[in-house]
């Protein structure tokens, strides 16, 4: 079995998701994709369209074998630390090579970013430093370093692909895993209305469905059938009332005085959205400021991070789906992290193991809270919850 890893939200799966796995498998010449995938919220700090189930069966019917799950502490973080993560996941589970997309796809171009973004010589960091002093937010700043050591490298941190591709690479040299990056092309062409996730959440926020969604039937049975767009008047309500615990704790995405902005912001703007746009500026962009929203909202805590020990990375390996149990024993034969298939899984692991699931299972009942009508609510649903397979079609509510 060769392997080949994709660090994923597919926030909806949708056709161009269903190319990628293709394209990695024919790049990277392997037979099995193993996703490191986003619950129930992510790395832009919101609820995700379709419960993390829905979207678990969406990409095995889309042509991934097996679906891991990035803990929530570290799907709502920013860039680094969500690569991190994810590629921890995919070398924990023995992939052969990993692939994702990209704007620029020039491999040399990002390695070299990479490489100096690991290695931050002198001049980098004085030029960082500048930046920051000047009001830049720390992404502005850090592209601004790096343009003066590499020039027009530098461009390829203003696309999301590209500036994930980087800390992919980044992540892969830390951990010391010699293989090989696959980029598969992300440009104008796969992005129409009806491949872009961001399109068909922009038509559903406003209230309609995108009829040409190009997704499995699933994800299409889903939206219809009212499982996705969890109310942002639920998380509005969690932010106010949790927006006392900072006084005695911190939030992670804080710094340079943000937790602070918004905290005075509260008392003139209420829905959660005003919010967001009061405290955007050029030192704080829309997804910090969203991740921190959403990280008060859950009450997620730096002290929550340190004792789920977050510095070091996932602590197991969280199985969501599997396309057939052959590929689920060669995961668990391969994995370097303990294996978590159901709860019981969890006896006998690490403390912050336990921690970090916990907050898994907080967070999950406060998003099925969140959906209409509370569709799929169970109060503790993760230590119940089953794995997800292929060839389960109809969306399980018990």
């Amino acid at each position: 079995m060769k392997t080949v890893g994709i660090v994923c939200e597919y926030n909806p799966f949708h056709q161009g998701h269903r190319w990628q796995i293709a394209e990695a498998k024919h790049l990277s010449g392997a037979n099995t994709v193993i996703c490191a995938m986003s619950g129930n919220f992510t790395q832009r700090g919101e609820a995700a369209v379709l419960e993390k189930g829905i979207r678990t069966r969406a990409a095995l019917e889309g042509g991934a074998e097996l679906v891991a799950e990035i803990p929530v502490i570290y799907a709502m973080s920013g860039a680094q630390s969500f690569a991190r993560a994810g590629i921890r996941i995919l070398l924990s589970a023995g992939v052969d090579a990993v692939s994702c997309g990209s704007e620029c796809c020039d491999p040399e171009k990002l390695k070299r970013v990479a490489g100096l973004l690991r290695e931050e010589p002198a001049a980098y960091k004085v030029a960082l430093t500048a930046g920051l002093e000047q009001g830049l937010g720390f992404a502005a700043a850090r592209q601004s370093a790096v343009s003066k050591a590499l020039g027009p490298d530098a461009e390829v941190l203003r696309n999301p692909n590209d500036i994930l591709a980087v800390e992919y690479l980044i992540a892969l040299q830390e951990y010391g895993a010699d293989i090989p990056l696959y980029l598969v092309p992300r440009t104008a062409a796969h992005d129409t209305a009806a491949e872009s996730a961001k399109e068909i959440r922009k038509a559903l926020t406003e209230g309609q469905f995108p009829e040409t969604l190009e997704s499995p039937d699933i994800v299409r049975e889903a939206l219809r059938d009212g499982y996705g767009m969890p109310d942002p008047d639920f998380f509005t309500t969690l932010l106010y009332a949790n927006a006392e615990r900072t006084l005695s704790g911190t939030v992670p995405e804080d710094g340079e005085g943000l937790l602070n902005r918004v905290l005075k912001s509260m008392a003139a703007y209420h829905p959660f959205a005003e919010l967001l746009q009061a405290n955007v500026t050029k030192r704080y962009p829309a997804a910090r400021v969203r991740r921190l929203l959403m990280n008060l909202a859950l009450g997620i805590t730096e002290e929550e991070r340190k004792a789920c020990e977050w510095s070091k990375g996932p602590a197991y390996l969280r199985i969501l789906g599997a396309g057939s149990d052959e590929v689920l024993a060669a995961v668990g034969r391969r994995s370097s992290l303990p294996l978590v298939v159901r709860s019981s899984d969890l006896e006998g692991l690490s403390e912050a193991a336990v921690r970090t699931f916990e907050a898994e299972a907080r967070t999950t009942d406060l998003y099925l809270l969140s959906l209409p009508g509370h569709k799929l609510f169970s109060h503790g649903y993760e230590y119940t919850r089953k794995i997800e397979k292929r060839e389960i079609r109809k969306i399980n509510v018990n």
